[in-house]
């Protein structure tokens, strides 16, 4: 809260939007742990939107523990977004791309896949807090695209 460490669990997540004027802003998600896949597609998408369109509202414009930036359509593979209070973390989303891979028989293949680079507060979140919260992140994200 810029003053003391609080919990950040059940903070609301933002997405860094950049606009038609190039001024990014962070606005948040407002879901829940139990808000469906489909409905959180549709409020990011919908708040993208608005964002993009100038039509932000005031309870868009919360703080946020948990920024999420994406470069990926941009073609950047791979970045590290700064944390700036009072996020305590930043989630760098990379482009997916194609590479070969092996499949269980040994067979070359074509895979998917995408760099994600975690940015966190030490004063809040240790590196072994972050590297699970990264990992179940990677772990959510094969389950949803397979």
């Amino acid at each position: 809260d810029g003053e003391r460490i609080t919990s950040i669990t059940g903070q609301p997540v933002s997405l860094a939007v950049d606009t038609e004027s190039h001024v990014v802003f962070a606005p948040v998600v407002q879901t829940t742990v139990e808000t469906p896949f489909a409905e959180l597609v549709a409020q990011t998408r919908d708040l993208i939107g608005r964002t993009r369109a100038g039509q932000i509202r005031a309870e868009d414009a919360a703080p946020a523990a948990i920024t999420i930036s994406n470069l990926g359509m941009y073609g950047v593979s791979a970045f590290t977004a700064m944390v700036t209070p009072p996020q305590v973390m930043v989630l760098s989303v990379g482009a997916i791309r194609r590479v070969p891979a092996f499949d269980a028989q040994g067979a070359v293949v074509a895979q998917s896949i995408m760099t994600l680079t975690l940015g966190s507060d030490h004063r809040v979140i240790n590196g072994a807090q972050a590297a699970t919260f990264l990992s179940a992140i990677a772990k959510w994200l094969q389950q949803v695209s397979s």
